[in-house]
């Protein structure tokens, strides 16, 4: 799942912050982390060095921009077990238990926006506050390509690049989101893999336009 996992992070802050709306402004001054993992789409804003960042913040970096140091400090910030608390709440296996490979169906993913777009799991003020920040999202070459411009979707993506393995399998691009068409708002998500990026991204915006012709019949 890769940066798809960064949505989970959200909704254990939110979570938590449903208990404690303090939480939200729990602050940490940034440090580059010696095993920062290198993103493919870099992020149009980066932190600094030295400088402090409230949790609210990082979750707004972590999930417009996919920021991966942001990442990094919203984990030495939330506990362990209250991420893997959200998984159990909601019938998901841990993708960080070990043995587990780090995985996640495509349907077992799809569960966050259905809970999100329900406010089922989250209060309404934090599902609503999650999808917004999941419609200010800037990937722009995804399942948004097959879409009207004019219609809204809150998405998010991951990405990931393996050394070893299959000639046909080191990349790997998903895309996951609500699309809010009139009367008929739908979820779609697309996992993939191959050996080129452009061409995995051809396969999200293929598959999107499909969905929607079919939908706006």
């Amino acid at each position: 799942p890769a940066s798809l996992l960064k949505l989970p992070l959200m909704i254990t802050s939110y979570k938590l912050a449903e208990q404690n709306p303090e939480f939200l402004n729990s602050s940490i001054v940034y440090t580059k982390e010696e095993n920062f993992v290198d993103q493919i789409t870099l992020p149009e804003e980066t932190l600094v060095e030295g400088q402090e960042y409230t949790l609210e913040e990082l979750i707004r970096r972590l999930i417009v921009y996919s920021d991966n140091e942001a990442l990094m400090s919203i984990e030495n910030i939330l506990a362990y077990e209250d991420v893997v608390h959200v998984y159990s709440d909601l019938g998901l296996r841990n993708p960080y238990e070990y043995g587990m490979e780090d995985s996640m169906s495509v349907k077992g993913y799809a569960t966050f926006f259905r809970i999100l777009y329900n406010a089922s799991y989250l209060n309404k003020e934090m599902s609503t506050k999650a999808l917004k920040l999941l419609s200010e999202t800037n990937y722009d070459k995804g399942i948004t390509t097959g879409i009207p411009i004019d219609i809204k979707i809150a998405d998010k993506f991951g990405e990931r690049e393996f050394v070893d393995g299959l000639p046909y399998e080191k990349k790997q691009l998903h895309d996951c989101g609500i699309v809010y068409y009139p009367e008929k708002p739908y979820i779609l998500c697309v996992m993939t893999k191959g050996n080129d990026f452009n061409s995995l991204q051809k396969v999200l915006q293929d598959i999107s336009k499909i969905v929607y012709k079919e939908v706006d019949k």
